[in-house]
C-alpha cells in the first residue's frame, strides 16, 4: 500500500487519477484479490464492493479464459460501451469514470491488472496508455513479489497451526503415559498399579521435575 501511494502521487502529475488498485488473479481466473489499493479523499474505487476480493461471474470467468494471445496488455475504457458487457458486473464505476487496465503477466502467464481510473468519460488517451506500458515489467515484477509473500505467510501460518496441534497431541500424550514406566521406573509404576484401584490417598514423594504429576 505505501509503495502504491508513492506511484499514486507521481502518477496524478502526469495522468488523470483518482483510485489506483492492484490485483492478482487466481489460477482459476474466478476471482481477482485486491493486495493494495488507494484512492483520493471520497473518490470511489470502480469494482463491484469496497472488498479486496473481487469475484467474477461466469460470464466474465469465460472472458478471461478465452483471452486471445494477441490481447492488448494495456487498454483504457472512456464509456461503459467499450467495456466488454461480462465485465460491467464486475467495474460498474466505468458507467461514470474512464478506466486504464493494465495486464500483468509473469512468466508468460496472466497474474493480474493494475487499474487506474478518473471520475468522468473520456478522461484518457493514448499517450496515456504508452506512459503506463513503460512501467508494465516493474509492476509485474512487484505483482509477483507480493504473491510470493502471501504464499509464504499463508505456509506460515500452516505452520504454525501445525505445531499447535503437535505441542497439544505431546502434552495430551505426556499427560496419559509416563516416559520409562517399562524401565527405569518399573518398580514405581507397580505400585502406582497397586494403589490406583484403592480409595484410600497416597502421598507421593520426590523432588520438583520428578513427575509427581503425572503419577
Amino acid at each position: 500500500n505505501q509503495a502504491l501511494s508513492q506511484v499514486f502521487n507521481y502518477l496524478q502529475k502526469h495522468i488523470p487519477v483518482d483510485a489506483m488498485g492492484l490485483g492478482y488473479i487466481n489460477s482459476e481466473a474466478t476471482r481477482i484479490q485486491v493486495i493494495a489499493k488507494v484512492a483520493q479523499k471520497e473518490s470511489r474505487y470502480i469494482w463491484v464492493g469496497e472488498g479486496d476480493e473481487i469475484m467474477l461471474p461466469e460470464e466474465a470467468v469465460k472472458f478471461m479464459r478465452t483471452l486471445p494471445p494477441d490481447f492488448p496488455t494495456v487498454f483504457a475504457i472512456n464509456s461503459p460501451e467499450q467495456q466488454h458487457p461480462s465485465m460491467r458486473e464486475v467495474y460498474p464505476g466505468i458507467a461514470s469514470n474512464s478506466a486504464i487496465f493494465l495486464r500483468l503477466e509473469v512468466h508468460g502467464g496472466l497474474a493480474g491488472v493494475l487499474l487506474i481510473s478518473a471520475q468522468g468519460l473520456n478522461r484518457y488517451s493514448t499517450k496515456h496508455t504508452h506512459l503506463l506500458e513503460t512501467v508494465r515489467e516493474p509492476f509485474a515484477i512487484a505483482m509477483a513479489n507480493a504473491r510470493r509473500y502471501r504464499e509464504v505467510e499463508r505456509m506460515k501460518d500452516l505452520l504454525t497451526e501445525d505445531n499447535r496441534a503437535l505441542t497439544a497431541d505431546i502434552k495430551r500424550i505426556a499427560a496419559t503415559e509416563v516416559v520409562g514406566a517399562d524401565f527405569g521406573l518399573r518398580d514405581v509404576m507397580e505400585m502406582v498399579r497397586q494403589i490406583a484401584p484403592s480409595n484410600s490417598p497416597a502421598l507421593l514423594l520426590g523432588e520438583t521435575g520428578t513427575g509427581k504429576e503425572v503419577i
